[in-house]
């Protein structure tokens, strides 16, 4: 089944394309049509499929007469009758018989499905051949045939929904082969005719429960049917034995669905599996009450307050589906319940109840210590009015009550912005556990509006140096690229800071947006006379997210007094220098061994080595290598090396070379990790 698997879509898809092109497509190429015919016996999967083109395009002009269709089918059939033709010369010729085969190429077809190499393509096109002839050859084929090609017919014939032969269908249901046997009967489940139906109903009505899965499958599929065509009590005599406990989940519960279907009386079956202990039973009555009307649903009612907990929950949210009034008094007893599901069932509909009425009690529910009821509350704040629901969480900020953050979730949704200078005040704290869930709730409302930036800004720089600092400006960063790209978000900044603000603390956040208003206020401040500022405009370069300052990181690095200003440029230039950009990869690697000669000190050098992986050429490889042997430098090297063979467009044309190197990596490296990618791309994986 595999080897023919590919061709036979492929030879599918192209016929299907050839019904659908205009006829004279065909001709666009230089192989006629008389070419393509004298061609097609001789032809091999995956040869040029020009003369495929060309057969196709005549099979489609011979559809507008009989007498065309008919020599046309003929043709075709001499190519099945050639005895050179190649097996994928009759596959395509037997699916364009499918498309205009007549009663004249059955016996040809016939005698094809004895062989398991031909048989699926030929009884696929007598399955599509109209008239008597192709049926009774599929019939008949039910007596000789056996394997597969045997379970290929016993589906065709079924396809045809063939009445004679219901009897040769019986026999072969009880067959010793269980293959045989099964598809037998699923053949019979899809004849549609009595005898047939009657003999599946009889094999399922005498199988004990739990019934085999053929059967009980085969056994709904007629009950289904019988019960389309009103025949009832034969449908539900199925559905019932089917929906008894011992069969499995998904049977049981078609038989269940049936035989509420079917039920004389559907409200009265719901109101009593409703109130079932089955588990089975009562989903199934609660997935019922939203097909049931307004009135079937209110009549429900009636036995509410001895209904079982989750009866209640179902009819409350049957009847907030409907947006049916009568919910609002259950909504009130439900919320109050001592049951956690039907409380937080009733606290998922109060949005429908007065916002005045309900807010207090979805306030309170959402700093419960249950996370269950919070969640829930959460949900229906975010769908109320922004007012007063707004107003009522910030004074659960203010006041400092016990979970009082949980109400950042709603504000974050609902984007409260009159949240925002309340927020910021409160965000002035030190303590992570109060400013990090608020300046994240800031990130989601704050639009980098002049008022909204100049108070963010106000902010970070009352912060004080460490963790407090550092979440501010990540905080105030991603409100500034909120901003349309073409805006210099350095510009944002500066003009919503004070002008006598601190330079020492704006510089490095202006370096993180690398703006060209950036760079013009750091490369002012390099020159400062104030060696703190100075310091300040180093480290803004150093903040730089591309490339575009690396000469002034490279020459700060080769020429500054400052050994500290020499290192922290030195590393930036490492970083973004290895970042991706449109520059040659010889240039970068270049790079990199320029600021191999200026590092001091080891750990810049490894710095470096790990860098390297991300320039993907085999210099690279080459340039890395020899520091495999220097045990300062080897562990990063074997990082670099396996990064750099994890590229199969690198790795596999120069295994020569990188081989070695990975089998010296296997056994001087120190992270497992390393050492297993190195085995596994030694291996080819």
């Amino acid at each position: 089944m595999k080897k023919t698997f590919f061709p036979r879509c492929l030879l599918l898809g192209l016929a299907s394309v050839c019904l659908i092109l205009l006829p004279t497509w065909a001709t666009a190429d230089d192989t006629t049509s008389a070419e393509a015919w004298k061609q097609l016996p001789g032809y091999e999967y995956g040869q040029d499929i020009k003369p495929l083109w060309a057969v196709g395009n005549d099979v489609i002009q011979s559809m507008k007469s009989d007498d065309q269709r008919r020599a046309c089918a003929a043709r075709l059939a001499g190519v099945l009758t050639n005895e050179k033709a190649t097996l994928a010369a009759k596959q395509f010729a037997c699916l364009q018989l499918r498309q205009i085969g007549t009663p004249a190429e059955v016996p040809v077809l016939t005698r094809m499905l004895d062989n398991p190499k031909t048989s699926q393509m030929a009884r696929y096109a007598l399955q599509s051949i109209a008239g008597d002839e192709a049926t009774a050859a599929l019939r008949t084929a039910l007596d000789r045939l056996e394997g597969q090609p045997l379970l290929g017919v016993i589906e065709s014939v079924a396809a045809r929904k063939d009445a004679q032969s219901t009897d040769r269908l019986i026999a072969l249901a009880g067959s010793d082969d269980q293959a045989t046997a099964e598809a037998a009967l699923r053949a019979l489940g899809r004849l549609d005719n009595e005898k047939a139906d009657r003999f599946v109903l009889d094999r399922f009505n005498q199988a004990k429960s739990p019934v085999p899965t053929t059967i009980a499958e085969v056994a709904l599929c007629v009950a289904e049917r019988l019960a389309a065509d009103g025949k009832k009590a034969d449908a539900v005599r199925v559905y019932e034995k089917l929906g008894q406990p011992a069969q499995s989940r998904t049977l049981r519960r078609a038989g269940l669905v049936g035989q509420l279907r079917l039920s004389e009386n559907q409200l009265a079956t719901i109101r009593d599996w409703l109130a079932s202990d089955d588990s089975n039973r009562w989903s199934i009555a609660a997935e019922a009450i939203n097909r049931l009307s307004a009135e079937q649903v209110v009549s429900l009612l009636d036995g509410y307050e001895t209904a079982s907990n989750q009866t209640k929950i179902a009819l409350i949210q049957a009847l907030l589906a409907r947006d049916n009034p009568a919910v609002l008094p259950l909504l009130r007893r439900a919320i109050q319940s001592s049951d956690p599901q039907l409380r937080s069932a009733g606290i998922r509909g109060l949005d429908r109840l007065p916002t005045s009425e309900v807010l207090p009690q979805l306030v309170e529910t959402l700093l419960d210590d249950d996370p269950h009821f919070s969640r829930a509350a959460v949900d229906v704040l975010c769908e109320l009015p922004k007012e007063p629901t707004g107003k009522a969480l910030l004074e659960v900020i203010v006041s400092k009550q016990k979970n009082r953050f949980r109400v950042l979730d709603v504000l974050a949704v609902s984007k409260y912005t009159p949240a925002i200078g309340p927020l910021l005040v409160e965000a002035q704290s030190n303590d992570p556990a109060v400013f990090q869930p608020i300046l994240k709730c800031l990130v989601k409302i704050t639009a980098p509006s002049k008022n909204n930036l100049s108070r963010f800004v106000d902010l970070f720089l009352k912060t004080q140096p460490g963790k407090h600092r550092d979440a501010v400006e990540r905080a105030l960063l991603r409100v500034c690229r909120k901003a349309d790209s073409k805006i210099d978000r350095a510009e944002l900044i500066l003009n919503n800071a004070p002008a006598d603000a601190d330079q020492t603390i704006l510089l490095p956040l202006l370096g993180r947006l690398g703006s060209p208003k950036a760079a013009r206020a750091v490369e002012a401040s390099l020159s400062s006379d104030n060696p703190k500022i100075q310091e300040a405009a180093v480290r803004a370069l150093c903040n730089w997210p591309n490339a575009s300052v690396a000469d002034r990181l490279e020459k700060i690095a080769t020429e500054s007094d400052q050994p500290s200003h020499q290192r922290w440029a030195l590393r930036a230039y490492i970083r973004v220098i290895s970042l991706k950009s449109n520059r040659p990869q010889a240039e970068t690697l270049a790079m990199l061994k320029r600021a191999m000669k200026l590092c001091q000190q080891d750990e810049d050098r490894r710095l470096i080595v790990v860098r390297a992986s991300t320039v993907r050429t085999m210099e690279t490889v080459r340039w890395v290598a020899p520091y495999l042997d220097q045990p300062e430098l080897a562990q990063a090297a074997c990082r670099s090396i396996v990064d750099l063979a994890h590229h199969k467009f690198l790795r596999n044309p120069n295994r020569a070379e990188f081989n070695p190197l990975l089998k010296k990596v296997a056994q001087i490296g120190q992270d497992q990790k390393i050492v297993d990618r190195a085995k596994q791309y030694l291996l080819g994986m």
